[in-house]
């Protein structure tokens, strides 16, 4: 009991405010007052278990992009459906899956339920001639804080040197510094499109930007920056 004593002095000078618990290991077969007299509790009895259930997550941290459907599928197939991706930078060559249509770094299928969180990562798709990502028959399909981009970007820029209403064509000359519409990320392409914009990069008047103009490839019009181009015939 002298131990006993000694713990209580420790704990009322230490200030400890702990509710204490019944003495263990102490004879209490005693006839005074004193028998059971109580003994500081531990630290361990005063937690309180955690029960609360937390929604399954999915995390995606890094590899190609057959590792990132491996985590979209598995966030499928998980009662809260969330796919969180580590903010980070991740450049993707196109995965090639054999019962998959070409034209798409990645392609899902029937993915049903998957809330993607990006945390502002950066998803950088290597291949110019083909677009990111296609979700496919897919429902319920959110994604936030993602953003996508392109290197080498598709895109190139030149000015107007000519303009021929009876052809519907203008013939451009390509900005130095910018890739030639000869580049295999435009002669590989289904299609070439390009809009008009004044110096500012507003669209010119009456212009709409779903109307666009398509390259006509056959029409180089002198050297490998200059190019004419086809109006679009609705």
């Amino acid at each position: 009991m002298r131990r006993l004593e000694s713990l209580r002095r420790r704990a009322v000078l230490g200030g400890t405010a702990a509710a204490l618990t019944g003495l263990a290991g102490c004879n209490s077969n005693t006839n005074d007052s004193e028998s059971a007299e109580p003994s500081p509790s531990s630290p361990d009895q005063n937690k309180t278990e955690d029960t609360t259930t937390q929604p399954e997550k999915t995390v995606f941290d890094g590899g190609d992009l057959s590792d990132f459907l491996d985590a979209v599928e598995k966030a499928a197939a998980t009662t809260s459906g969330q796919l969180e991706i580590e903010s980070g930078t991740y450049r993707f060559e196109p995965f090639e899956q054999e019962s998959a249509p070409g034209g798409y770094h990645l392609f899902a299928y029937d993915t049903r339920g998957v809330s993607i969180e990006g945390n502002d990562a950066t998803f950088v798709f290597a291949e110019p001639t083909v677009g990111g990502l296609r979700f496919e028959f897919g429902r319920n399909i959110e994604i936030r804080n993602l953003e996508i981009d392109y290197d080498p970007l598709p895109f190139t820029q030149g000015e107007i040197t000519a303009y021929d209403e009876a052809s519907r064509t203008v013939e451009v000359k390509i900005d130095e510094g910018y890739p030639s519409l000869e580049h295999s990320m435009f002669t590989a392409a289904q299609r070439v499109w390009a809009s008009i914009h004044l110096p500012d990069g507003s669209l010119i008047s009456g212009y709409q930007a779903e109307n666009p103009l398509f390259f006509r490839r056959h029409g180089l019009v002198s050297g490998d920056s200059n190019y004419s181009l086809m109006k679009k015939v609705l």
